[in-house]
């Protein structure tokens, strides 16, 4: 009987999470990781592998025009919003790295330790955040960003990337920052794909043996 009770009280909070219009997965996602959640104007940042520092950002009006310049194009489809991401993630990147020192960081994980060095925990939270950021200020219209999701392809070690949901399609991209280095364009996969263990064409080691 109690058993019972107990289950039943369990659907009904999962439910009431489920139902509640307020619940967004991706904030209470960052909201365990004890990240604040971004506003249009502020944010914060990960770093160190496995988000052990975070940094709090705000940029300078200058750096706003040029991320919303971005945008202003005539963006008609998803796909050419998925493009004005990419190109945005990049701005991001090589503004937060003047403020954190990440412009240093080099593509894959373990080429190079050290506090300003991101791994692909590190890059996907970002990435997240900065699409919700860009969410706040009017841009995406086409897309959700949802919870980071991971893989873990044969004889690999596990990967984790950024998506983005197609509102009309409901189709799901990998946006995925941790195959370059800061401050350059990310990839933008189907994620069913990228599931699989897709990489860059010509991407080989050392991400092959030490995975991410």
């Amino acid at each position: 009987m109690r058993l019972n009770l107990a289950l039943i009280a369990l659907a009904a909070l999962s439910l009431s999470a489920c139902t509640d219009k307020n619940y967004n997965p991706l904030n209470n996602y960052l909201s365990k990781r004890s990240i604040a959640l971004p506003t249009d104007t502020s944010f914060q940042s990960c770093r160190g592998y496995g988000c052990q520092y975070s940094d709090d950002i705000t940029f300078t009006d200058k750096q706003w025009r040029e991320i919303d310049q971005l945008f202003r194009a005539d963006i008609k489809i998803a796909k050419q919003e998925r493009e004005a991401i990419a190109l945005s993630i990049a701005k991001f990147e090589d503004f937060v790295g003047q403020h954190t020192g990440t412009s240093e960081d080099v593509w894959g994980t373990f080429q190079k330790i050290g506090n300003k060095q991101q791994d692909c925990v590190d890059e996907s939270i970002n990435t997240s955040i900065y699409v919700r950021v860009l969410k706040h200020r009017g841009h995406i219209k086409f897309h959700t960003v949802e919870t980071p999701q991971s893989r873990i392809p044969f004889l690999r070690w596990p990967h984790q990337t950024a998506v983005l949901k197609e509102i009309e399609t409901q189709k799901t991209y990998a946006i995925d920052s941790w195959f370059h280095n800061n401050g350059e364009i990310p990839e933008v996969i189907d994620l069913k794909t990228w599931k699989l263990g897709w990489k860059p064409e010509g991407h080989d080691t050392p991400d092959d043996q030490q995975g991410d």
